[in-house]
């Protein structure tokens, strides 16, 4: 079996601030990860008092895998989940500083259709 390099790209992940929300898609990385390389990148979209806030944070998880999350914080947090070109520029400026300049992928993965296979669609053909 040919081993891929995957970039896999979730709006749904465990993150510090509720370790049981989308459990289901870091099982699915796992399971990605037992024949091929993954880098996770998990964007985080919630409520907070101020207007916007943009924050990352990398940790490797128990199964050895790197997890971006990118923290967007805003008190417009729904109209900031329907802003898909703002979710482009915010990935694509992540992705081409932090993790294209030292990791190659092959596939682009995106778990649930919307807004993540969107942006992951536009993200696709940028790195064609």
């Amino acid at each position: 079996m040919k081993n891929y390099a995957v970039l896999f790209l979730t709006y749904w992940y465990p993150s510090k601030n509720n370790e049981s929300f989308g459990i289901f898609v870091k099982r699915h990385a796992q399971a990605v990860k037992l024949n091929n390389d993954i880098l996770v990148v998990s964007v985080i979209i919630k409520k907070n008092n101020l207007i916007f806030r943009k924050y990352t944070e990398v940790k490797i998880d128990e199964a050895g895998i790197e997890t971006h999350f990118i923290y967007l914080e805003s008190i417009f947090n729904k109209l900031l989940y329907v802003l898909l070109p703002v979710h482009y520029i915010i990935l694509k400026s992540y992705v081409d500083t932090h993790i294209a300049k030292h990791h190659k992928f092959h596939i682009l993965h995106t778990n649930v259709l919307y807004p993540c296979s969107i942006v992951g669609y536009w993200l696709s053909k940028k790195y064609d």
